[in-house]
């Protein structure tokens, strides 16, 4: 084992001890002042300073890139908890719930199969007919990789033979 595997297992565990911190120890967070500092902290650390060491030192920015877009990066943690603290605050309704109970049992199997869509599926495709729309593209390779996925997954679990598949 390299350095390099160990970073990723540990930074990777990090997030689930993020999580579970968050979860036991929710922030408070119950003003409209509390939620604008929040929102401006995620705002600077992951929009503006990759923009400033963008613009600050051109010719080195592919060292830096690797720091900034990285999933351990801070700026992914940051965007994280963000993301997880507006979850913790929705109030959902019971159909919700068992929506967001279905899928999140599936979320394994997805994140195994969606590779294979964005690799072998939508990255040629766009590459061979790029959009004006950069962003389209990227919600199109979303949605289309999500869907798909999805649906291998029910398929894979309903096959009689599932458990020699998926175990």
């Amino acid at each position: 084992i390299d350095d390099r595997t160990l970073l990723l297992f540990s930074g990777y565990f990090g997030y689930m001890v993020l999580g579970y911190y968050l979860h036991n120890y929710p922030l408070k967070v119950t003003s409209s002042i509390d939620w604008i500092k929040i929102t401006a902290c995620v705002i600077v650390i992951s929009i503006i300073l990759p923009a400033v060491m963008y613009f600050s030192d051109i010719q080195r920015y592919d060292v830096y890139s690797n720091i900034i877009y990285n999933y351990l990066s801070i700026s992914t943690v940051a965007m994280c908890v963000f993301i997880y603290i507006i979850a913790q605050k929705i109030s959902y309704t019971l159909c919700f719930q068992k929506i967001i109970s279905h899928i999140a049992d599936k979320t394994f199997g997805i994140f195994l199969v969606n590779y294979a869509f964005i690799h072998y599926l939508f990255r040629p495709y766009f590459v061979e007919n790029p959009m004006s729309n950069v962003m389209s593209e990227i919600g199109i390779t979303f949605i289309g990789s999500l869907l798909l996925s999805y649906l291998v997954v029910l398929i894979l679990e309903r096959l009689p033979f599932k458990r020699y598949l998926i175990g």
